[in-house]
């Protein structure tokens, strides 16, 4: 009887492994990706552009009150997110998930800290307030910069973002489960994370895909700085001892490269 018990143990353990497995990491997929065994979009009154930052070229753009995009995942998801960029304090939008109102809050939804394309003076990109979400900075600062908004929740099956206010903002994609290492998208500025931007010591390189990737950073006269491969999932760069100025974090793998600006402030 003892043998039965440890053999039914060691199987719904191989089970809870397997199904952990399954969902190790998160994939992420451009709005205009021709991937549908994933997930699928679709809008209403937004169009499709590229409108002041080349890393975003084809996100849905988004103005006024009323346009919407909808994220259909083809399996239920554990707390999937959606891309967002270019948002100003005068932007604003509200969520659904699966066809209901999602309050936005701590509680229910996060973002991560922003990636910069351009100039994004500040810390911030976005903002959750009253349920809603908008953009930090004032038209006269920009925000070229997108963040990730991770629904906190499970058994979703559709995310609708509805504008309520504002001038231009985009959707450029969201993020399925996926097993490690299946690379929905490709090795582009979506791949990696840097903050904090501006950085007064640490910097942290979040790798999405876990690629073997060549960092360098070099300040505005080319000069290099740094050069190191990696391939974990975070590296961090000690930058206490950089002036005050700006910086390119250039990331290689393969025969595509990336940059990012980022700036140095104590």
């Amino acid at each position: 009887m003892k043998s039965l018990q440890l053999l039914v143990v060691f199987f719904l353990i191989a089970i809870s492994i397997a199904e952990t497995s399954s969902v190790q990491a998160q994939c992420f997929v451009n709005c205009t990706s021709q991937t549908t065994d994933t997930l699928t979009f679709s809008a209403t009154g937004c169009s499709v552009g590229s409108y002041g930052c080349s890393t975003f070229a084809n996100s849905f753009w988004l103005s006024g009150a009323g346009q919407t995009v909808t994220v259909n995942f083809v399996q239920p998801q554990f707390h999937p997110s959606i891309r967002v960029w270019g948002m100003n304090d005068d932007d604003s939008a509200l969520i659904s998930v699966n066809g209901n109102a999602y309050p936005l809050n701590s509680g229910t939804a996060s973002y991560n800290p922003k990636v910069v394309c351009g100039v994004s003076p500040g810390p911030d990109g976005i903002l959750f307030y009253n349920g809603n979400f908008f953009g930090a900075n004032t038209n006269l600062d920009g925000n070229y910069s997108y963040q990730n908004i991770t629904i906190n929740s499970t058994g979703v099956n559709t995310v609708t973002v509805t504008g309520i206010s504002g001038a231009g903002w985009g959707i450029f994609g969201a993020s399925v489960n996926c097993s490690a290492g299946e690379g929905i998208h490709d090795f582009d500025n979506s791949a990696f994370t840097i903050y904090p931007n501006p950085v007064s010591s640490l910097l942290t390189i979040k790798n999405e895909q876990g690629l073997p990737v060549l960092v360098s950073i070099s300040d505005v006269t080319g000069r290099e700085l740094l050069q190191q491969t990696f391939n974990q999932q975070a590296f961090n760069a000690n930058l206490s001892s950089y002036a005050d100025g700006l910086y390119f974090i250039n990331l290689k793998s393969e025969n595509k490269t990336v940059t990012h600006k980022i700036a140095v402030q104590h």
